[in-house]
């Protein structure tokens, strides 16, 4: 199915859903029927801040769901932790997105580790969990203490629609949504998916490209007093041109 991923159909397709039922955060979920509004933060702290604000300014509510061992975002980076805390005050609930591949068979024990650490750079509690991997070991790791965003109650095939790669698996969202009026569903929309221009999965990872090379760049300038005569133009420029390297 070819679906538009640009922010004006997002805000369509959330304005359909709730004509079916309200959408609610994931620490909501067991309050009565709603539609749970989920974003699992895999690649850039700054598009889910942009979908934070897209959301907030169309009074939707969500949880995003962030990692601590992210490959491509750093909380403890000044920038990051801004985006991070700029989330919270627009009022939106985060989660802890988790993946037990690093931690192997010792993973309960991690999630204490990273649920603290989350708690005390947010100074709030952490309620909800996500798992990053999830098919870790062949089945979906557990953690009592926390609401799992896949608990059999919110995930299975017939309640849970995912955009994972810009794929929903044949099922057409705004059909979807519809499910909602007999019980609550979950959704998982990963915010690098969507923007304004409706790219392509090509365009969109060149583009995150982009801005981590412009964020390196920035930070160099700041503090290599050499780096200005060596590299003149913005690095993304030579990166384009690398035989002039």
């Amino acid at each position: 199915m070819n679906f538009d991923f640009s922010y004006d159909n997002y805000i369509r397709l959330l304005k359909h859903a709730q004509e079916f039922a309200p959408i609610c955060q994931m620490k909501e979920f067991d309050k009565g029927r709603c539609i749970i509004l989920r974003h699992d933060i895999d690649l850039d702290l700054g598009k889910a801040y942009d979908m934070a604000c897209l959301e907030h300014k169309n009074n939707i509510t969500s949880t995003f769901f962030v990692m601590l061992t992210s490959k491509n975002y750093n909380l403890f980076n000044q920038k990051a932790r801004g985006y991070l805390y700029d989330i919270k005050r627009l009022g939106f609930e985060i989660g802890l997105h988790f993946d037990p591949t690093v931690y192997g068979k010792y993973y309960q024990h991690g999630i204490d580790t990273e649920r603290k650490i989350l708690s005390d750079i947010l100074q709030k509690e952490i309620l909800s969990i996500s798992f990053h991997n999830v098919a870790y070991a062949g089945e979906i790791p557990t953690y009592p203490d926390l609401i799992n965003a896949y608990n059999p109650a919110i995930f299975n095939n017939d309640i849970y629609l995912s955009d994972s790669q810009m794929d929903f698996r044949g099922k057409d969202p705004f059909s979807f949504v519809q499910r909602a009026s007999n019980h609550s569903i979950q959704l998982l929309f990963h915010p690098i998916h969507w923007n304004h221009n409706n790219l392509s999965y090509k365009e969109i990872l060149i583009q995150m490209f982009h801005r981590v090379v412009n964020d390196f760049d920035e930070e160099i300038r700041e503090k290599a007093s050499l780096y200005d005569s060596r590299f003149p133009e913005p690095l993304w420029n030579y990166i384009r041109r690398p035989y002039e390297l």
